[in-house]
């Protein structure tokens, strides 16, 4: 395309003489501007200037208002989240507070716990072999005799405990062969396990 000076001219004079028209087009479509037959232009001038200025006004503070107010609410609605989290956060600590407490109080229970049961089978120990030597003091039939009444557990652990092994022998032959079996049968369970 060969455009000539002539032509360019052409189009910016189009454009020129365009804008305006197209300016004020816009002006009445958006009803910016009005045009009443009848008045004087400076009585349109003063009417047109105050309810634009007053409308803007008014428009903007609906608008400013709504917006305000939805923030405040907004805002109100944040607040009363953060006091209910925070609220949440207490409880939450409380309660950490309270099971570490807890698992203190455990934790020593437990150690006590330990230490009375380490103690109570120190003394059943001391006591359990008070018995096995007094048993091994007496006759094998007497010592058979009283083990026949106990149970076979309580037996098995007074025989263990006698350190003379011909002792525990006549012992387990003076019991009676059933007897002599179970706490057989429950001293080599202890020996495996």
């Amino acid at each position: 395309m060969n455009f000539k000076l002539k032509d360019f001219i052409a189009i910016i004079a189009v454009m020129v003489l365009s804008f305006p028209v197209l300016y004020i087009a816009m002006l009445f479509f958006t009803g910016a501007a009005r045009v009443e037959f009848g008045r004087k232009p400076e009585e349109n001038k003063q009417i047109v200037e105050p309810l634009k200025k007053t409308d803007r006004k008014d428009s903007l503070a609906l608008v400013n208002s709504r917006t305000f107010q939805a923030l405040q609410k907004e805002r109100e609605e944040l607040q009363i989240e953060r006091v209910r989290l925070q609220e949440q956060q207490k409880r939450v600590d409380l309660m950490q507070k309270e099971l570490e407490e807890q698992q203190r109080a455990l934790a020593k229970k437990r150690l006590e716990l330990e230490q009375l049961v380490t103690q109570n089978d120190s003394l059943e120990f001391k006591r359990l072999k008070e018995i096995a030597r007094m048993y091994a003091a007496m006759r094998p039939a007497e010592a058979a005799q009283i083990l026949e009444t106990l149970h076979d557990s309580m037996a098995a652990k007074i025989i263990k405990s006698i350190s003379d092994d011909r002792q525990k022998a006549k012992i387990l032959a003076a019991l009676s062969t059933e007897k002599a079996n179970r706490i057989t049968t429950i001293l080599e369970q202890k020996k495996r396990g």
